[in-house]
């Protein structure tokens, strides 16, 4: 979760009218915080192919996105519109961004979590719970970088962005054709 971070996101959040939605906790309920009206192409996008998603939750006022516990926020707009916002973020000290293009859209993401919260935390968590010894993981972007590098062996999809085929170990069938599957059949 956000701690004193949470306020210094908000200032940097203040004169923007960006898409997206802020992920809080209520209790053990995730819900993503959507402010009703705020909307691009990219984000009706999002919205429409996650329709089912009840965790999906609009809100009337901006102070009703940072009810609950915050612990992440996307945002989904064209590059012109949110590298600004990026710039100004990604100074604040204890969170981690990513900012990337969306692998099936011309639209760009960017994520904010708290700098503990990554994928590679996560994992190295995991690891020292369950005595793993040996860690494999796959991927397609940007947000997968720090998980692969932390990684024992490490798999980006046919689809993946660049960045990560160059650090990955191997390069396995694209996720759209059940690529990790297949190599999980394959090794296990």
């Amino acid at each position: 979760m956000f701690g004193k971070e949470l306020q210094h996101i908000r200032q940097a959040l203040a004169d923007t009218a960006i898409p997206g939605f802020a992920t809080a906790y209520f209790g053990s309920n995730e819900i993503k915080l959507c402010l009703a009206g705020r909307t691009n192409e990219g984000f009706q996008d999002y919205l429409q192919n996650h329709s089912s998603d009840s965790r999906i939750h609009m809100v009337d006022t901006e102070e009703q996105l940072y009810e609950g516990k915050t612990c992440y926020f996307t945002f989904i707009a064209p590059r012109d519109e949110l590298q600004p916002l990026y710039e100004r973020v990604k100074q604040i000290a204890g969170i981690h961004c990513v900012f990337q293009q969306d692998k099936y859209r011309p639209e760009y993401w960017l994520e904010l979590c708290p700098g503990n919260a990554t994928k590679a935390a996560a994992i190295q968590r995991v690891k020292q719970l369950c005595g793993c010894q040996k860690v494999i993981v796959f991927g397609d972007s940007a947000n997968d970088i720090s998980m692969f590098q932390m990684a024992d062996e490490s798999y980006a999809t046919q689809n993946a962005i660049d960045e990560l085929k160059e650090i990955a170990t191997g390069i396995i069938e694209s996720n759209q054709t059940d690529g990790v599957a297949k190599w999980l059949a394959a090794h296990l």
